[in-house]
């Protein structure tokens, strides 16, 4: 909408992997051409670049998300009151079935986290 109200032909770029966003791309390429056959002097010079994105694709959420140590423990194994449980881990428990499933996280007793707990690895 905001193209043809401005009246710029937009150059169209789209998810490569996604084929709504190329049928999307197709149509409105087929409308601009028509609107510009039917009025060519209507459309501005310049060339504008037009980006179709999926809603499934999220590149924000990546960005946003913590990478030090101690947020990746807790965003993929929790951390609830200074201690993880390896329970939920499927694949933990078949490697390691006799294995203790609960672990202390603290810096006083974790001399690996200790050091790496705020390092980014993101």
């Amino acid at each position: 909408g905001a193209c043809f109200a401005l009246k710029l032909a937009p150059y169209i770029r789209y998810q490569a992997n996604s084929s709504l966003c190329e049928k999307l791309s197709n149509a409105l390429f087929e409308r601009f051409h028509k609107e510009i056959r039917e009025s060519p002097n209507a459309f501005s010079p310049g060339k504008p670049v037009l980006v179709l994105l999926e809603r499934r694709e999220d590149p924000i959420t990546p960005l946003l998300t913590q990478w030090t140590y101690q947020a990746m423990v807790h965003e993929l194994l929790g951390i609830q009151n200074n201690r993880t449980d390896l329970r939920k881990d499927k694949t933990y428990k078949k490697k390691n079935p006799d294995e203790e499933t609960e672990f202390v996280i603290s810096s006083h007793i974790d001399h690996f986290f200790e050091h790496h707990m705020y390092e980014d690895f993101g």
